[in-house]
């Protein structure tokens, strides 16, 4: 795997800690832990509500079927989001018939994603530029719009308890997955975010899937 390089793959940093503490733990107790985290999630206001509509959806339906009081939330459904994303990561994303992780197909999606729901707005503008010393021709350029105050006010904080080897396996998933994302930062908090932010863009386009949301009662069970 190399050398690992002193990257931050969560907000607790958890791979760089575990490792800085093998010559005082032993390896069981380091890689095999029932402890949980406390990671925060920054979610848009409007993905954040879409997201209890959604889950009000699934109570009704779970209390006209079965007559009883359904205990659910958001991270609820977050943490089952990311559990089914490791699950799907070790078990090997198939690549060319062959049973392993497709680390550039993922790193493209991360990346892309990355850019679609975390980049700030950008405005476009004309300039004019100057060719020499007669001569002026006009160019159009981006910039980024900075957030004002309010916007800060259109997110949403979640604190998301997570199982200390949930995160582990992330951060070491990120750290493998690090080679192919070149220049891009990527943490777990964004993986978290991209999935739950992806679910909500197909509900939006489709609507409330039955299976779906039957699967999702049954993994609480």
């Amino acid at each position: 795997m190399g050398i690992l390089k002193k990257s931050s793959y969560s907000q607790l940093n958890l791979l760089q800690k575990k490792l800085s503490s093998i010559g005082e733990k032993g390896w069981f107790d380091i890689f095999f832990t029932s402890k949980y985290r406390y990671i925060e999630l920054k979610i848009p206001h409007y993905d954040y509500l879409r997201g209890k509509v959604f889950i009000e959806d699934i109570i009704d339906l779970y209390e006209e079927e079965e007559d009883e009081v359904l205990n659910i939330s958001i991270n609820h459904l977050i943490d089952i989001l990311y559990t089914d994303f490791l699950s799907k990561i070790k078990k090997g994303v198939t690549n060319d018939d062959k049973n392993e992780v497709n680390y550039g197909v993922i790193a493209n999606y991360l990346v892309s994603k990355q850019q679609k729901y975390f980049s700030l707005p950008v405005s476009q503008k004309r300039i004019m530029k100057k060719v020499n010393t007669n001569l002026f021709t006009f160019q159009t350029v981006e910039e980024e719009i900075p957030l004002k105050d309010d916007d800060e006010e259109q997110h949403v904080y979640l604190t998301l308890k997570i199982k200390d080897a949930a995160l582990l396996r992330g951060e070491v998933f990120l750290h493998d997955l690090s080679p192919y994302l070149e220049d891009h930062s990527i943490q777990i908090e964004d993986v978290i975010i991209i999935l739950y932010m992806d679910f909500i863009e197909k509900i939006k386009e489709n609507g409330n899937n039955l299976a779906v949301m039957k699967a999702i009662v049954n993994r609480l069970n």
